[in-house]
């Protein structure tokens, strides 16, 4: 898993009527491959509000659109080609991760290393080349670490020959040729992942006269790798992201209306119409659903009756400001990859998408429990899970439909399209409202590398069409 530049499948269009519907019903999107951020239609703000992010390590690299690594200015997203990519803390155990001449560090037999080749990053001189002298030339670089997963990962580019290029970690006990990966015009990562203390890394060159550009050399204490850090003569380390990439939607639009909730007359007697979206003025105590007070919200299923004790006001804008991002009932999408296995978390482990609290449980994550793998909503007193095994670097739409009526209760669910269109997992019950932060949170407290290329959120219960237009993966 490299978080580089890679292909994206093909995705289906929706048609434009069909888009512009649903354009109408938008409240709020970002699309960070674009650099975008959209309100409801109708409303254009004078601002979008703060977009930061607190990273002031110069550690941090990032793969651009052109596929060149870059160094991330400080508190600036780092936007991929499929996405912003936000990750938890990491170290690279590994020395001199792009100069693999130097002798103190690097262990060489049969290979001649120098720093002389044009680098991932597009610099002159930035990145190694290795030259075998002789067949089956080495270079080895001997780490001294107590025994954990640890994963060894390098970028190479063929110059010269066509023999066998192999990589190590545990001092030649295991050879793994990436011959066939590589080529003279482009950066192949390659990757070894094993459990063992004080790893050995580094490359035999089988054929002499064979050469190769080498780049970014890294060791991390970790079952997958992360994004490259560059060291130099000691390790360096990556400070955690988590819980800091952030939007503050405006409360203003630029023509100086509040974006605001606006509410019906009252309603005091009557059927009430399927499919609205109502606040209770009036209740006894469960008059129009279990549990339903004063205040509260709910979509109609079409069976609720109003009368001189029970009363309702139709919601007719949605959103209320004072709620924070969500309103009382939306639909919120996501699309996601994450850089890791399911398998690769601890059992049970949470890794935050998408939040509206300061706290990784919260309107979507991606979760380990129980031995299966899942993606989650939890509103602050229930959950909503939909079972996946999901994969690294896999694109998922994520969706959490909230504040819909069935059987007479409040309902919220978890969703994932992998493809071919919604499926949904078991509804719970809702407790009424998440609890709200300020900001909408980006991958809070990541378990690891995270890509999150767009976010909408409407404020509506769109059908599982509607769902299915806005794209599959």
């Amino acid at each position: 898993m490299s978080l580089a530049l890679r292909s994206r499948s093909h995705r289906r269009r929706t048609p434009r009527y069909l888009r512009e519907k649903l354009e109408e019903k938008l409240l709020f999107s970002c699309d960070f491959r674009r650099g975008t951020i959209v309100p409801q239609k109708g409303y254009r703000f004078s601002s979008v509000g703060s977009f930061t992010l607190d990273q002031t390590d110069d550690a941090v690299t990032y793969i651009d659109g052109s596929g060149v690594m870059q160094v991330a200015v400080d508190n600036t997203a780092r936007i991929q080609p499929n996405g912003v990519l936000l990750e938890p803390a990491g170290e690279n155990l590994a020395l001199r991760s792009r100069d693999f001449s130097v002798g103190a560090v690097w262990s060489v037999t049969n290979i001649t290393g120098l720093k002389d080749q044009t680098g991932l990053d597009g610099v002159v001189n930035s990145a190694s080349s290795l030259l075998a002298t002789a067949g089956n030339g080495t270079i080895l670089q001997t780490l001294t670490e107590a025994n954990a997963e640890h994963t060894f990962t390098v970028d190479v580019k063929r110059i010269t020959g066509t023999g066998n290029i192999e990589i190590t970690d545990d001092n030649g006990g295991t050879w793994t040729d990436i011959k066939a990966s590589l080529s003279t015009t482009g950066w192949y990562r390659a990757e070894i992942t094993r459990t063992q203390a004080n790893p050995i890394v580094g490359f035999r060159i089988v054929t002499s006269g064979d050469k190769i550009a080498v780049d970014n050399a890294q060791v991390e204490q970790a079952a997958f790798p992360s994004s490259r850090i560059i060291t130099g003569a000691a390790k360096v380390s990556r400070v955690t992201e988590s819980a800091i990439l952030k939007y503050t939607l405006p409360t203003t639009a630029s023509g100086g209306a509040l974006f605001a909730e606006t509410l019906g007359a009252e309603i005091s007697s009557g059927t009430l119409t399927r499919g609205l979206l109502y606040n209770i003025t009036a209740d006894t105590g469960g008059d129009f659903y279990v549990g339903s007070a004063v205040g509260e919200y709910f979509v109609s299923d079409g069976t609720e009756t109003a009368d001189g004790n029970s009363k309702v006001k139709n919601v007719t804008n949605a959103y209320n400001s004072g709620t924070g991002l969500l309103p009382p009932h939306a639909t919120v999408m996501a699309w996601v990859r994450f850089g890791f296995d399911f398998d690769d978390m601890p059992d049970p482990t949470s890794s935050g998408a998408l939040s509206v609290s300061n706290s990784s449980n919260s309107t979507l994550k991606s979760r380990l429990s129980g031995g299966f793998g899942r993606f989650q909503s939890f509103d602050a007193t229930n959950t909503a899970d939909v079972l996946l095994d999901f994969a690294a670097d896999t694109l998922y739409k994520l969706v959490v439909q909230y504040g819909y009526l069935t059987s007479n209760v409040l309902q919220f669910r978890t969703g994932i399209d992998t493809g071919s269109g919604i499926s949904w997992g078991t509804a719970a019950t809702y407790d009424g409202s998440y609890t709200i932060g300020t900001d909408l949170i980006l991958a809070h407290t990541p378990f690891g590398p995270i890509e999150i290329e767009k976010v909408q959120i409407y404020p509506h219960i769109l059908s599982d069409a509607e769902i299915n237009a806005l794209g599959s993966p």
